[in-house]
């Protein structure tokens, strides 16, 4: 993932983001190893974000400089120092190539004609997921974390973690989603009182001003503003964020409100239930689940609510998921 993608800035995406792709693969096809890998997804996030790649002759000196600098270029975190699309790359490209006398002749050809041939995969790929959607199920997931900004030891945490629920005074809530492919995403949080509002794309809690021109992507962490949330309020009860996606973008004129209209409200029964749902399902996330997860007494209400919901979703989107979680409705330090 590019930079902007990094920072949900879908607002920014565009063909560019796809020739920081073909730079990571680039680097790879150089040097043997990837570019801002270092064990673990939040670092990576954080390295593509703010780090800088090791130069790859660096790493092997027999690298041409030039493959060096247009590889470099592809992975400038400025979006406007990038190619401006796959073509001035290519050509970019076979211009080294044509020049070429140095270096291994035979290397040269499969390094430029793998990112050449990725380069027209890339377009092609597009095009398939724009004109035939859902050749395989979208598969994705939701997860909500907290980020309290007076106690550092509550940044961060998941719901499912240890500790994380009952929630506290002053906790804000985060959301993280993702699919297997970029998609069409649109969350949606239903509060306890069962009014439904709109969390992505476009500004939050407004169903009139969904932007014109939505962007795919394949994961998501709102806010868009780092080390921040959205404070929890409202009254009591059961809070659901849903995750939905399709390979299309919804037709403007649909009005997705009007799945949401009519909500029950939902009471709160325990402050530590929380739930992963599926299609209206409980979702098998009993390696995330708390040890205090029992939905026999507690989640009726909630999945009626929740399979009621799926069957108005499911002729629209091509992956819906849920979760939901106990809101105390106010301070609750225990």
């Amino acid at each position: 993932m590019a930079p902007e993608q990094v920072r949900g800035e879908t607002h920014r995406l565009d063909g560019r983001a796809d020739i920081w792709s073909l730079g990571v693969i680039a680097y790879l096809l150089l040097t043997g190893r990837q570019p801002f890998w270092r064990g673990d997804i939040k670092t990576c996030l954080d390295e593509i974000e703010q780090g800088e790649p090791k130069p790859p002759r660096q790493i092997d000196d027999s690298i041409p400089a030039e493959l060096e600098r247009i590889t470099l270029r592809c992975l400038a975190k400025p979006i406007a120092e990038r190619y401006p699309d796959g073509a001035n790359l290519a050509a970019g490209l076979r211009r080294w190539l044509s020049a070429q006398r140095g270096w291994s002749r035979r290397r040269a050809v499969a390094l430029v004609a793998a990112l050449v041939v990725t380069v027209g995969a890339v377009g092609v790929w597009a095009g398939i997921h724009a004109a035939a959607p859902g050749e395989a199920p979208l598969k994705g997931a939701i997860d909500v974390r907290i980020w309290n900004p007076d106690q550092a030891e509550r940044r961060g945490l998941s719901l499912s973690d240890p500790g994380a629920l009952p929630l506290r005074s002053g906790d804000q809530i985060r959301v993280d989603a993702t699919v297997d492919r970029p998609s069409y995403i649109y969350i949606v949080w239903i509060g306890a009182d069962g009014r439904a509002l709109p969390v992505f794309p476009g500004p939050a809690g407004d169903w009139q001003k969904r932007p014109a021109r939505e962007q795919r992507t394949a994961i998501l962490s709102l806010p868009e503003k780092r080390d921040t949330g959205w404070p929890m309020s409202g009254p009591s009860g059961m809070e659901t964020l849903v995750l939905l996606a399709r390979d299309r973008p919804l037709p403007q004129n649909f009005d997705l409100a009007v799945l949401f209209a009519e909500l029950p409200a939902l009471s709160l029964r325990d402050p530590r239930t929380l739930v992963w749902l599926d299609d209206g399902r409980l979702a098998a996330r009993a390696d995330r689940a708390p040890q205090f997860f029992n939905p026999e007494p507690i989640d009726d209400p909630l999945l009626a609510a929740q399979q009621s919901l799926a069957e108005r979703l499911r002729p629209h989107f091509a992956l819906v998921r849920a979760v939901s979680f106990a809101n105390v409705g106010g301070s609750h330090d225990d």
